[in-house]
């Protein structure tokens, strides 16, 4: 029995909202977006969020306390921007579409189903992946969409 394994297809079963977390980074001046799973709400006082991020992905140096990210919850017709910005072959496309629209400087998905703008307030490293929370500093909501939503290793409609 291996439980690492048997943890990971324990999780896939589970279905999440599809969301890309997306940074740039002002040293570099490069713009950074992955797909991810782990983004909960932490508290409402204040407004706040955490999400979660493997040390290995590009975007994670652009991640430092007090600098900007953006969560675009995708919408069900997204699941391509998802696969884009899921596939580490492909990170260098990313931006190459019409997809984005930009505000400070970070790019948010246009259309989504919600795109919540955090600053991040602590960093917390556990394993193999840095925990990120971000207090929330504007919500955009699309009240004509339905949710991207990802579970048993596909893509799942409501």
């Amino acid at each position: 029995m291996n439980i690492k394994e048997d943890f990971r297809l324990a999780l896939r079963e589970l279905v999440y909202p599809v969301c890309v977390v997306s940074a740039h980074n002002h040293e570099t001046k490069v713009n950074h977006a992955i797909t991810v799973s782990s983004v909960t709400s932490l508290s409402f006082d204040p407004p706040s969020i955490l999400v979660c991020i493997n040390k290995d992905s590009r975007i994670h140096s652009s991640l430092k306390k007090d600098s900007y990210f953006n969560v675009s919850f995708l919408s069900s017709s997204q699941s391509e921007i998802s696969n884009l910005c899921g596939t580490d072959e492909l990170s260098d496309k990313r931006f190459e579409n019409e997809f984005w629209d930009f505000k400070n400087d970070v790019g948010f998905i246009k259309n989504s189903q919600s795109v919540i703008s955090c600053v991040i307030k602590e960093i917390t490293s556990y394993g193999s992946h840095s925990v990120f929370i971000g207090n929330v500093i504007e919500v955009i909501k699309n009240n004509d969409t339905k949710p991207l939503l990802y579970g048993k290793g596909d893509y799942l409609d409501i």
